[in-house]
């Protein structure tokens, strides 16, 4: 009897390990595309980007450039081997429950740069600092920059954003995703939801052969 006990008790543990992503960690961001053309030696483009915390309590969200987990190669896109280009104020931002702010991101070309006439992407990714449970969540912003070969005449970079990402509930006006959700679960995530799915098959199969042998 104390044998069930224990596993009934470790299939709730394993149910609280398999609860959704969003129940843990909810917020959004919006745009989750940005398009940048034109970017020529020397140029600075500068766009927001919008956080949603939908979650019920203040939270921290940290912000960072990456290289992407994959990239845009049919249109000719490749990762931008220029990270420190882009630039994130601030990089840790804290928002309140049930409310938005925006980070600044800044793309600028030196004037020196040998990097004209490419098609590059990079990601930037929002973390919250402290998400309670196992489960992490990352969502990124997908940064598309193309570069001319010198200075234009009269046309400056262009900044162009669409999209939103992981935006489920409201959170000031509701927002309908058009981008595709870029997001992340830690390897911790998936080793609590296997062991979940093996805790409870273990129990439901103990109690199964249990109620055979009454």
């Amino acid at each position: 009897m104390k044998l069930v006990k224990a596993l009934i008790v470790l299939g709730l543990v394993a149910g609280v390990l398999l609860a959704p992503a969003a129940a843990l960690a909810a917020f959004g961001i919006d745009p989750g595309k940005v398009y940048i053309d034109n970017l020529y030696p020397g140029a600075q483009a500068e766009f927001p980007i919008t956080i949603y915390n939908q979650n019920d309590y203040e939270a921290t969200f940290v912000v960072t450039t990456r290289d992407p987990d994959y990239t845009a190669e049919d249109e000719g896109y490749d990762a931008l081997p220029y990270l420190e280009w882009v630039t994130v104020t601030p990089d840790r931002i804290t928002i309140g429950a049930s409310d938005t702010d925006e980070v600044l991101i800044t793309v600028a070309m030196p004037e020196d740069a040998d990097y004209s006439g490419k098609k590059s992407e990079v990601w930037i990714s929002f973390k919250e600092e402290e998400t309670p449970g196992m489960i992490k969540i990352e969502l990124c912003s997908r940064l598309f920059i193309s570069t001319r070969v010198e200075e234009p005449a009269e046309a400056e970079p262009e900044v162009e954003g669409e999209g939103a990402v992981g935006i489920t509930t409201d959170a000031g006006e509701p927002v309908s995703p058009e981008a595709e959700p870029v997001s992340r679960l830690s390897p911790w995530a998936i080793v609590g939801s296997v062991l979940g799915v093996v805790i409870v098959g273990g129990v439901v199969f103990f109690l199964l052969k249990r109620r055979q042998h009454v």
